[in-house]
């Protein structure tokens, strides 16, 4: 699993996720920040992270009540050839839809 490709994967979630939930500001960080007393955080962990694949599953924080969810994981294959960003995207979408906490529906 490339470095490169994680970050790609991480940009991709992140612009999906700001689009799914506008009225929060959703940024990306290194390593786990030390936890405010507000808001929200989620951990993107990747299982498997190839040309045409990946697999993986979030893990949601509620700062503020202290509740954690996390979601199922899930996989999405690609063609060979295929562009990543579309597979990327795909796990993005996928992950959204089965992931959203509790707290945000």
């Amino acid at each position: 699993m490339s470095e490169m490709g994680v970050r790609d994967l991480c940009d991709v979630l992140q612009k999906k996720l700001q689009s799914h939930f506008p009225h929060h500001a959703i940024k990306q960080v290194e390593e786990t920040p030390s936890l405010a007393s507000v808001g929200a955080s989620g951990e993107l962990v990747v299982q498997a992270l190839r040309s045409d694949h990946v697999s993986g599953f979030l893990i949601w924080r509620n700062l503020e009540t202290g509740q954690n969810y996390e979601g199922p994981p899930i996989q999405v294959d690609g063609m060979d050839g295929a562009p990543r960003q579309h597979l990327h995207e795909g796990f993005a979408d996928g992950l959204i839809k089965v992931s959203t906490p509790p707290w945000e529906k």
